[in-house]
């Protein structure tokens, strides 16, 4: 059996002042395919995905996102972002605790961040380790 070993990085972000340090773990390809079908499929149930999806990259979205403005926020479902954010950091992240780590779930995630700056850092953090090819740039 062969071992696959994917990107691991061990991040430091500060949230009010308290150091909180996470483990993350790329999502495997299929966790990915899953991961970005969900996400697309969001993006086009809000119109922002009038394009064409074979040469579909990240800059293609963000600039229909200029060009059609923040209007079409409304349209997308807020609980199908949260449930995609969410999923996204509990299968990429585990926070460290001396020895151990502690799995992220929503519960969790409410209960250890003060920051929604810090929260986003992670969110971008989780997401840059898995999709190296659509970099969320600093």
């Amino acid at each position: 059996k062969v071992q696959i070993m994917r990107k691991t990085k061990n991040i430091t972000i500060v949230d009010n002042g308290n150091e909180l340090k996470f483990k993350l773990i790329a999502l495997s390809a299929m966790q990915q395919q899953r991961w970005i079908a969900k996400a697309f499929t969001t993006l086009a149930e809000s119109g922002l995905l009038e394009m064409d999806v074979n040469s579909l990259d990240l800059n293609q979205i963000v600039n229909a996102i200029k060009a059609k403005g923040l209007g079409f926020i409304g349209r997308l479902d807020s609980d199908k972002i949260n449930d995609l954010l969410i999923e996204l950091v509990s299968k990429t992240a585990k926070r460290m605790n001396g020895a151990g780590f502690t799995e992220l779930n929503e519960r969790e995630l409410e209960n250890t961040f003060e920051s929604i700056k810090a929260l986003i850092e992670l969110e971008k953090e989780c997401f840059n380790i898995s999709f190296d090819f659509f970099q969320i740039a600093e």
